[in-house]
C-alpha cells in the first residue's frame, strides 16, 4: 500500500512539473497554452520512489550535483529503450534495447522513426583498441572468416584488371546483394586493391546501388585504405553533384593508419578539410559518419577533437550524448550538456530526450524530476519524445491515472501525439479493463486529428482482437466503415478469416461487402482520371 501511495505521489509531481499551471492534486484539464512558462514551483518538493530507501533527505544534495557534474549517474545499470510501430514495433526514441508494443501497428503507415540510431558493428578491419593514451591497436583481420567462391572470382578478375573486365563481372555478378559487396570491398582493402572500376561497373549495372550512401562510403574508405586522397577527393565531388551522402563506414581506415593520437589527429583533420572543401551533403554527413565512428569505437576524445575543428553544434553534441546513453555512460552524457553550455553551445530537447529515456528506463524518477526542472530553467519546451517517454513509463506499470494526466496535458498544450504515445495509451487502457475510455479517446483524438482516425480505429481493432474479442473489434471495423474510415486491410482480412473460423460467416460476409464500398470507389475514381469528358460551352 506504501509503495502504490510513493507511486502516485511521484507521477502527480512529474504532472505538476510539465504543467503550465501548479496543480497538487487531481489536475483539472487547462486551457491551450503554446508553450510552457514554467514546469514546476521552485518550492516544489523532490520526488520519492519505492526503492529510495529513505534517502529523501539527501536529494539536495544530489540535484546540486546534478546540475555541476552529473556523477550522481555514475555506475547506473543502463539499458535504454524504444518502442516500435513500424512492421511489428516503433521506436519511441532509440538508444538501443527494443521494447515491444507486440504487433498491434503492424502494415500501419506511421510516421518515421525519431532517430535512425541503431547500427551494424564496424567491419573488423576496421575496429581498433585504446592502448596507453589514444595508441590504435591495428587489425587487418576481414570482416568475414571465409569468403565465397563468388566473391574470389570477382577479386580474381578485379586483380585481372582487363579490357573485357566488364563483360567478365556481368558473367559472374549480374547479381550481387549488399552483404556481397561489403565482402568485396573487405577483401579489396585487406589486399590493397583498388576497387573504383568495380564501383563504376557496379553503379552502372546496378542502378540499386547508384546513389546508395552505404556503397559510396565503402569507395571512400577504399581510397583512404591506398592512400589515394586525389581519387577520394574526386569521388566526394561527384557524390555532393548526385546530394548523396556518407556513413560511418567511409573512414574506417583511419584507425588503421592512425598509429598514435597525433598520427590519428593529424589524418582525421586531412580528411576534416577536404570535406569541408567538398562541401555540400558529403561535409554534413561525412562529419557526422566521422563521429559517429569514434564513438562506436569508444574514442570520445577523438569524436570531441572532430567537433572542435569543425562546428559546436548541437546536433553533433548530441551524438555524443546518444552514444554515451547507450553505452550506459548518463554522467558523462550530463558531463557533456555541461561542456556545451561552457562553449556557448546550447542544448537542445533531443539533448534532455536521452536522458530522460534512459532515466525512465532505470526507474530513477527523482532524477527525471531534475533533468525536466533543467529544462524549465534553460527555457526548453518539452516536445512529443518528452511527453511519449512519459506516458509510456507510466503505462509499461500499469498506471492509467498517470497516463491520462500526461497525454491530457499534451493535447492541452498543443503537442501532438505520435502514433507510438497513441498505441502506448490505448493498449494501457485495454489491458486495465478501460474499453469505454479507450474507445472514448479514439473518437476525440480522431475528431481533433483528421489524419490518424483510420489509425486509431484500427489499432483499436487490432488490440481488440489481440484480446480475443472479436465481437468488439467486428463492431468497431463496421462503425469505422458507416463513417467512411478505410480500416488497414491486414486487420479487416485477420477480421474476417476469424469470424469464418467461428461460425459467424454471415457477419464475414456482410463485412466483405461493407468493404467493398471502398474498393468500388477507388476503381471508380481511376476511371474517371482516365476518361475524357468534353466540357460544354
Amino acid at each position: 500500500m506504501l509503495s502504490r501511495f510513493i507511486s502516485k505521489s511521484l507521477h502527480l509531481r512529474l504532472f505538476t512539473l510539465l504543467s503550465p499551471n501548479t496543480h497538487v492534486l487531481n489536475p483539472k484539464p487547462i486551457s491551450p497554452k503554446p508553450s510552457f512558462p514554467h514546469f514546476l514551483p521552485n518550492n516544489s518538493c523532490f520526488f520519492s520512489t519505492g526503492n529510495n530507501n529513505g534517502k529523501d533527505s539527501d536529494h539536495e544534495g544530489i540535484e546540486s550535483q546534478v546540475l555541476d557534474d552529473g556523477s550522481w549517474a555514475k555506475e547506473l545499470g543502463y539499458k535504454p529503450w524504444s518502442f516500435d510501430v513500424e512492421g511489428e514495433e516503433e521506436r519511441l526514441f532509440d538508444v538501443g534495447e527494443e521494447v515491444r508494443v507486440g504487433a498491434e501497428m503492424k502494415g500501419f503507415k506511421v510516421e518515421k522513426k525519431f532517430l535512425q540510431l541503431e547500427e551494424k558493428a564496424l567491419n573488423e578491419a576496421l575496429k581498433g583498441s585504446c592502448m596507453d593514451e589514444l595508441t590504435i591497436k591495428k587489425s587487418t583481420k576481414p570482416s568475414v572468416s571465409v569468403y565465397s567462391e563468388e566473391v574470389l572470382e570477382i577479386i580474381e578478375i578485379i586483380k585481372g584488371g582487363g579490357e573485357d573486365l566488364r563483360q567478365q563481372l556481368i558473367l559472374v555478378a549480374s547479381k550481387l546483394s549488399l552483404k556481397c559487396v561489403v565482402e568485396i570491398f573487405d577483401l579489396l582493402n585487406e589486399q590493397r586493391i583498388s576497387g573504383l572500376k568495380f564501383f563504376n561497373w557496379l553503379r552502372d549495372s546496378h542502378p540499386e546501388f547508384h546513389c546508395s550512401a552505404y556503397v559510396n562510403s565503402l569507395i571512400i574508405c577504399n581510397c583512404g585504405w591506398l592512400d589515394d586522397y586525389k581519387t577520394m577527393f574526386y569521388l566526394l565531388e561527384e557524390f555532393k553533384a548526385e546530394k548523396t551522402c556518407l556513413t560511418d563506414k567511409a573512414f574506417g581506415f583511419l584507425t588503421v593508419f592512425g598509429s598514435c593520437k597525433d598520427s590519428l589527429m593529424n589524418s582525421t583533420k586531412k580528411v576534416v578539410d577536404m570535406l569541408n572543401e567538398v562541401g555540400g551533403s558529403c561535409c554534413g554527413s561525412g562529419v557526422c559518419g566521422l563521429i559517429e565512428m569514434f564513438c562506436c569505437l569508444d574514442l570520445f576524445e577523438m569524436a570531441t577533437f572532430v567537433i572542435e575543428i569543425t562546428e559546436r553544434t548541437a546536433s553533433l553534441y548530441n551524438i555524443l550524448i546518444r552514444k554515451r546513453c547507450q553505452a550506459g555512460q548518463i554522467e558523462k552524457a550530463r558531463a557533456i550538456i555541461k561542456e556545451m553550455s561552457e562553449f556557448g553551445c546550447s542544448p537542445n530537447t533531443k539533448s534532455y530526450n536521452y536522458l530522460l529515456g534512459s532515466l525512465c528506463k532505470n526507474d530513477k524518477l527523482e532524477y527525471v524530476r531534475i533533468v525536466l526542472e533543467e529544462m524549465r530553467n534553460k527555457g526548453l519546451n518539452p516536445d512529443a519524445i518528452t511527453f511519449e517517454t512519459l506516458v509510456y513509463h507510466s503505462s509499461s506499470r500499469g498506471q492509467v491515472e498517470f497516463s491520462s494526466e500526461f497525454m491530457n496535458l499534451m493535447v492541452n498544450v498543443n503537442v501532438e501525439p505520435r502514433s507510438t504515445t497513441h498505441a502506448a495509451f490505448l493498449k494501457v487502457l485495454l489491458e486495465a479493463g478501460e474499453r469505454e475510455k479507450a474507445y472514448k479517446y479514439v473518437i476525440d483524438m480522431s475528431a481533433k486529428y483528421n489524419h490518424c482516425g483510420n489509425t486509431l480505429y484500427s489499432l483499436l481493432v487490432r488490440l481488440n482482437q489481440k484480446k480475443g474479442d472479436i465481437m468488439a473489434a467486428q463492431n468497431i471495423l463496421n462503425e469505422m466503415i458507416d463513417k467512411g474510415l478505410k480500416p488497414d486491410f491486414g486487420i479487416f482480412i485477420k477480421i474476417v478469416k476469424q469470424l469464418r473460423k467461428t461460425r459467424r460467416k454471415s457477419l464475414a460476409r456482410d463485412l466483405r461487402m461493407k468493404y467493398s464500398v471502398f474498393y468500388c470507389s477507388t476503381k471508380a475514381n481511376n476511371s474517371l482520371s482516365n476518361s475524357f469528358v468534353p466540357c460544354r460551352g
